[in-house]
C-alpha cells in the first residue's frame, strides 16, 4: 500500500510539473479561462502522469490541485491561488449586480392582482370574448396595409374592423381584459425594462445566436412570406402522434464544444429564467397562478 501511494504522489508530481512547463496553461489558470486545447492538454498530461484520475473540466482540474497541494511547484499554487480570488471577487460582484437588477425590475415580489394593477395604472378594460361572428375558423388576421403576407386564395381579414368589436391596444398602453365573471382574458403590460435597457439589448444579443446555430422549425413551404425563424429550446411536447415531454436537441453545428455548448445553454436559461421573473412580478396574479398550476398538471419541473 504504501508503495502505490508513493507511486502516486510521484505521479502527481510529474503531472504538476507538466503544467508549470507549459506557460500558456499556467497563464490562463491565472484568470480561469482555459480553452479546449488547454483542457485537451491536461488530459494529455494525466496520460503521461500515468494518473488514473482524469480531470475533465475545470472544476475538477482546480479539486486535485486543492487536495494536493504538498504535491504542486510553488508557480502552480500561487495561479491556482490567484484564479480562486478572482473567481471569488468576480462572485461577489456578480451578486451586487443581481440585486440591482432585482430592485430596478422589482424581481421577487408577490403576484399584484389585477385590480392592485390597476390601482397603480394599468388599464382595465370589462369585455367579455365574441364567441358568435362571422369569420371562419382558419382565416388569416392581417394588419391593415399588410395584405400582400396572405397567401394567395386563403381567406384574410384586414383588422381592425371599424364595427365596434375590437379593441386597439396603444402602442405604450398596459392593459388587463376581464369577462364578466372576473376572469382575466387578456393582459398586456408595457414598458417593464425602461430603467434598464441594456437587459434588453443584451437579451436581444442571445436571442440571435440562439436562432443562429439551431434548427429553424418554421415551415416555410406553408408560410413563405413569413420572415424570421422559430427555434425550440428547452422542453419540447413531442410530435403530434406522441405527446411526451424531452428535451430538444437541435443545434445545427455538430462539432462544437462540450464548453461552448454548455456556455450557450447557460446564456440561454439565464434570460429564461429573468423572463420567467419578470412575468411573475409584471402579470395578473390570476394568470400567474394559472399557469403554475397548468406547469405542475404537465409535470413539469417547476420555474
Amino acid at each position: 500500500m504504501a508503495t502505490k501511494l508513493l507511486q502516486q504522489k510521484e505521479n502527481l508530481q510529474k503531472f504538476f510539473q507538466l503544467l508549470v512547463d507549459n506557460n500558456s496553461v499556467l497563464a490562463a489558470l491565472t484568470t480561469g479561462r482555459l480553452s479546449d486545447a488547454h483542457i485537451n492538454y491536461v488530459k494529455i498530461a494525466t496520460e503521461k502522469a500515468k494518473l488514473s484520475l482524469k480531470p475533465p473540466e475545470l472544476d475538477a482540474f482546480l479539486c486535485l490541485i486543492s487536495r494536493h497541494k504538498d504535491c504542486a511547484p510553488a508557480a502552480l499554487l500561487a495561479a491556482h491561488s490567484l484564479f480562486t480570488r478572482k473567481r471569488k471577487s468576480g462572485t461577489n460582484a456578480s451578486r451586487v449586480n443581481k440585486r440591482e437588477l432585482k430592485r430596478a425590475l422589482g424581481l421577487g415580489e408577490e403576484p399584484r392582482s389585477y385590480s392592485q394593477l390597476g390601482a397603480q395604472g394599468v388599464k382595465i378594460v370589462s369585455r367579455d370574448r365574441v364567441i358568435d361572428h362571422e369569420y371562419k375558423c382558419r382565416t388569416t388576421l392581417v394588419d391593415r396595409g399588410n395584405e400582400d403576407l396572405v397567401r394567395p386564395g386563403d381567406d384574410f381579414l384586414s383588422v381592425p374592423v371599424d364595427d365596434g368589436t375590437w379593441y386597439v391596444v396603444e402602442p405604450d398602453e398596459s392593459v388587463v381584459f376581464v369577462n364578466s365573471n372576473g376572469e382575466v382574458e387578456l393582459s398586456g403590460i408595457r414598458n417593464c425594462c425602461t430603467q434598464r435597457p441594456d437587459l434588453v439589448d443584451y437579451t436581444n444579443s442571445i436571442i440571435y445566436d440562439a436562432v443562429g446555430m439551431r434548427k429553424n422549425v418554421r415551415n416555410l413551404h406553408w408560410q413563405p412570406n413569413h420572415g424570421g425563424s422559430l427555434v425550440q429550446y428547452g422542453w419540447n411536447a413531442g410530435a403530434r402522434h406522441l405527446r411526451v415531454f424531452g428535451l430538444v436537441n437541435n443545434i445545427t453545428n455538430r462539432n462544437i464544444s462540450s464548453n461552448a455548448h454548455k456556455e450557450k445553454d447557460q446564456s440561454l436559461l439565464g434570460i429564461f429564467a429573468l423572463s420567467w421573473n419578470l412575468l411573475v412580478a409584471s402579470l395578473p396574479r390570476e394568470v400567474v397562478n394559472l399557469t403554475k398550476g397548468a406547469i405542475a398538471d404537465a409535470g413539469l419541473p417547476f420555474m
